[in-house]
């Protein structure tokens, strides 16, 4: 489970990779997911461009209410 921060505040999920679709498991925030991107996919390093633009956060849904 990641911690993310939003515009709306800490939101917990998962972070997931736009260019295989794999959920970051072991991510712990958005520093892990990008540590995927260059290892994974360095292309996206080679081309200059933001790994996080390749970074989808899912919100984890409230089961309680």
């Amino acid at each position: 489970m990641a911690w993310v921060i939003t515009k709306e505040g800490v939101k917990k999920g998962e972070l997931k990779c736009k260019i295989c679709g794999k959920i970051l498991k072991g991510a712990e925030g958005i520093e892990d997911a990008e540590f995927h991107i260059f290892e994974c996919h360095p292309e996206v390093a080679w081309e200059g461009e933001n790994p996080r633009d390749y970074i989808e956060f899912i919100e984890e849904v409230d089961s309680d209410g």
